[in-house]
């Protein structure tokens, strides 16, 4: 069975999301991670899980601040290749700078329908979903969207960034609302929501 914990950090209510299988203990994603290391740490710890992949939204510096810390054990880090910018930006930088931390590293470029089987159970789909910044996805696991900053729970992420457009984030959860059924909605901040409440309350639904 897939289990989800939430870890909320930072001025900014980040969530961070450890998605594991006790099944498949070795075989734990963390998507996101921000300044949440030691909680996280510490968590897989007691629990006896291991990280083996981190799958990043997109590269703001408030969802990616930790992944010099994990990526020292040897994590493999994907993302979306037009949020290089992101990640090599000045402000990521300084952020990482002020904390000791190395540059961040990125192993894999994901793409739209991008699939990755990390064990038995948790198959990751990946959905470009661009608005928010130019490379921005949401990821599919099981009945889950982890959408990001791209969909919120009666709200949607800003799109007043170099790289934000907000054609294409009304396109982008257009997208997401086309697909069949309901999923559990956990966004970059703010509490998790459902894609069928979204689809009747957005405010995003007037654009579309």
């Amino acid at each position: 069975m897939i289990e989800v914990k939430t870890f909320v950090s930072g001025s900014l209510k980040n969530n961070s999301y450890l998605v594991y299988d006790h099944n498949f203990t070795e075989k734990s994603i963390l998507i996101d991670p921000s300044a949440s290391y030691s909680q996280v740490r510490e968590y897989i710890k007691i629990n006896g899980l291991l990280i083996s992949d981190i799958f990043l939204t997109h590269g703001h510096f408030d969802h990616v601040i930790d992944v010099p810390l994990w990526k020292e054990k040897g994590i493999r880090v994907h993302i979306h290749k037009h949020e290089m910018p992101n990640i090599t930006s000045y402000i990521t930088k300084c952020f990482l700078k002020k904390r000791e931390l190395s540059d961040i590293i990125i192993d894999d470029f994901i793409d739209d329908n991008s699939n990755y089987k990390i064990s038995e159970n948790i198959n990751i789909k990946v959905i470009h979903t661009p608005g928010h910044t130019a490379g921005s996805c949401s990821f599919i696991i099981d009945n889950m969207i982890f959408s990001g900053d791209t969909l919120f729970k009666d709200s949607y992420g800003r799109t007043d960034f170099f790289d934000g457009n907000f054609s294409e984030i009304i396109k982008s959860i257009n997208k997401l609302f086309l697909l069949s059924g309901d999923y559990i909605v956990f966004p970059g901040h703010y509490e998790k929501t459902s894609l069928i409440y979204e689809r009747q309350n957005n405010p995003i639904r007037y654009e579309l």
